[in-house]
């Protein structure tokens, strides 16, 4: 049996259906169906869900081959621990070339204690020098140019500067014939004695690479 619902403008009798929209036929006017019911396909969910896909597929293979690798790994840690441990006690020997790292720093450490234009001679001579060097060079303690150069301007005169450098002998020699000289011998160790000290520490260090 057909439904009938009233036009809401002319009062009218419209015959009801499964369309969207109803016309009335007397007015022309078009009103939203209040009894549409849309019709709606149901999809195969359980279906879809029951085919497996092909990545679903795929992963077993793809663990199992993870499960291996990691398998593997864990039985030749034991082995790169151990060629670690050599290359680390190789590298690290006394026996082992002096790395570019410490050659810098032995650069650094001493490049204020001796003459600047000997500094690219130090380096080469670093060149061929082993690990057991290094610690031998840093504990080195070199004289230092600035207190050689106040002791020859403030106690020049009773040969300090060479008594701090060493120079016992020749430091007597300028406390007795320094005021004979009239005082040129005092003048002329402000301005050199300072690149002594420079030129002895280099000597000292070129002998304990020589050892």
């Amino acid at each position: 049996m057909a439904k009938l619902v009233k036009c809401p403008n002319c009062k009218s009798t419209i015959e009801v259906d499964n369309s969207e929209f109803l016309e009335c036929k007397n007015c022309g006017k078009k009103y939203k169906n209040p009894k549409y019911t849309p019709n709606t396909v149901a999809e195969p969910k359980a279906e879809a869900q029951s085919t497996p896909s092909v990545a679903q597929a795929e992963e077993p293979a793809i663990a199992t081959q993870v499960k291996d690798s990691v398998n593997v790994c864990t039985g030749s840690n034991e082995s790169a621990k151990e060629i670690a441990m050599a290359m680390f006690k190789t590298l690290n020997s006394p026996d082992a070339p002096m790395t570019e790292s410490q050659k810098g720093e032995l650069l650094r450490h001493f490049s204020w204690y001796i003459p600047k234009k000997e500094t690219r001679n130090f380096l080469t001579a670093l060149g061929g020098a082993r690990q057991s060097k290094f610690a031998l060079l840093m504990s080195y303690q070199p004289k230092s140019p600035l207190y050689t150069f106040l002791f020859a301007y403030i106690g020049g005169l009773l040969g300090m500067d060479r008594f701090y450098l060493g120079q016992k002998g020749v430091g007597v020699a300028k406390i007795i014939f320094g005021l004979c000289t009239f005082g040129i011998w005092y003048l002329v160790d402000i301005f050199v004695t300072y690149k002594k000290c420079r030129a002895k520490n280099l000597k000292a260090l070129y002998e304990l690479l020589n050892e």
